[in-house]
């Protein structure tokens, strides 16, 4: 009898917890992303607007990890100070989530912990009037997020993330360059650190 109470006790705050019996979740969420891009010596914060897509897999009932895939899309707002008329960048991310295993108050707080495989970072810039070109970079580099979920109708609920990461940006391409100027001024390597505040809903089955 001992050992059922104890099985039962220990048992009871995985079954009240959600997210670990949804086998297959679905979230979406937007918000703002700072990044603060540095090349060479030179650095400049930028801030922008980004959403994201993610989608993880629970393949072990009763433990609070899932294993998962993300896609953001990141519109950076004009900038004189980088010399750009606009900045877009997408990134395909690997992620690991991992939640508490209890509800607080009704809330459910996770961590995640993820790193992009690729994706890309286009630049358009004015090289002289009427000239426009874009250069490419690849991003790479792990992130983790922090946030909390609140589940209002069964397995859907909105949540609240904030995501810090650091992006190695690798030279791709430049488009759209005239013949008599040399492309060896665009191939340099840099970094973006970023932090973003996100809000969003997710649903789980």
């Amino acid at each position: 009898m001992k050992q059922r109470c104890l099985a039962l006790l220990l048992i009871v705050p995985f079954l009240l917890a959600s997210p670990a019996w949804a086998l297959f979740d679905a979230q979406v969420l937007t918000g703002k992303r700072s990044t603060e891009f540095k090349f060479g010596n030179s650095s400049n914060t930028e801030s922008g607007t980004e959403l994201k897509a993610a989608a993880h897999l629970d393949p072990i009932p009763l433990v609070p990890v899932g294993f998962g895939l993300s896609l953001s899309q990141i519109n950076w707002d004009k900038s004189n100070d980088l010399n750009f008329k606009s900045l877009d960048g997408f990134e395909v991310g690997l992620e690991v989530e991992a939640w508490l295993p209890i509800d607080l108050g009704g809330l459910q707080f996770y961590g995640k912990l993820g790193y992009t495989v690729l994706g890309a970072y286009v630049a358009t810039s004015e090289l002289t009037p009427g000239q426009d070109i874009k250069v490419a970079y690849k991003p790479s580099g792990t992130y983790i997020a922090v946030g909390a979920k609140y589940n209002f109708i069964m397995r859907l609920g909105v949540m609240l993330e904030v995501e810090s990461g650091n992006r190695e940006l690798e030279f791709d391409e430049v488009k759209d360059l005239p013949a008599n100027v040399d492309a060896s001024a665009f191939k340099s390597k840099g970094e973006a650190p970023n932090t973003s505040f996100l809000l969003g809903v997710q649903a789980g089955i």
